[in-house]
């Protein structure tokens, strides 16, 4: 999969590409890695690893959805419910 990302949202740091808005700092979150450049204008990155069905939720899911559910909790109980 490729992604353009304009120069306007991004810039070249050590070899990296570093985003410098939210629009560009989603997509980098999508990949599986940190871009890394390869020629000119463009950049590599290692796709997300495919985590079988059978071994899921990660450890990461469960303590993301934990912590969801407990900021839900506080945005209810801030709101006197």
């Amino acid at each position: 999969m490729k992604w353009l990302i304009p120069k306007e949202w991004a810039h070249m740091k050590g070899g990296k590409l570093i985003a410098d808005s939210d629009d560009a700092r989603k997509v980098l979150e999508q990949l599986g890695s940190a871009p890394v450049h390869s020629s000119a204008d463009m950049f590599e990155a290692k796709p997300r690893p495919k985590v079988p069905e059978k071994d899921k939720p990660t450890k990461a899911q469960q303590q993301a959805r934990r912590e969801n559910i407990k900021k839900a909790q506080r945005a209810a109980h801030q709101r006197g419910h």
